[in-house]
């Protein structure tokens, strides 16, 4: 039978490995570096003007505090779509690899220890004793680990649990466990 159907409703061959999401982040990505490029009114005629357009433009991303993923997608949607780009962009290909090394992400905050009781009153007021208690244990859990690999320079950010939602008719996590 073939691959036939691998390529059904594709227009090209160029978008054939793309997936629509992908071709979004692609889209967005060319998107804004072009934006950029008009208001900078710059010529990119070569391949070495479009290294150091390519180049400036991730800086400012990088000084704006833009993620690091619109650069990886400008950098990818331009070698797919360009494939003989792919060595032509040094100083740009530099660029991405140096954010890659000073890029930390930032992790969710965890919810706060009243948040975390009103959700374990929620499920207790619902006959879920379980998931309360799996909700309370799992941000002990959270906060014994944080405290474990907390430097000293770190402050705590979580703090005990407060008696103040029993006046709301939620039940407390030490009424729960004993």
């Amino acid at each position: 039978m073939g691959r036939r159907g691998d390529l059904k409703g594709k227009k090209s061959l160029r978008y054939a490995g793309l997936h629509a999401s992908t071709l979004r982040a692609y889209q967005r990505a060319l998107k804004g570096f072009l934006t950029y490029a008009n208001k900078s009114s710059v010529r990119l005629f070569r391949s070495s003007q479009l290294d150091e357009c390519v180049s400036a433009y991730l800086d400012h991303c990088f000084q704006e505090g833009e993620p690091l993923s619109y650069a990886g997608h400008l950098l990818s949607a331009l070698k797919w779509f360009h494939p003989y780009l792919k060595f032509k962009l040094p100083e740009s290909s530099q660029f991405y690899k140096n954010w890659t090394k000073t890029y930390h992400p930032t992790r969710a905050i965890p919810a706060s220890w009243e948040l975390t009781e009103a959700l374990m009153g929620y499920a207790l007021c619902h006959h879920q004793e379980e998931l309360g208690l799996l909700i309370g244990l799992a941000r002990i859990h959270w906060d014994a680990a944080r405290s474990r690999n907390a430097g000293p320079d770190v402050p705590a950010s979580s703090h005990p649990p407060r008696p103040s939602l029993r006046e709301h008719g939620y039940p407390h996590f030490q009424d729960i466990v004993g």
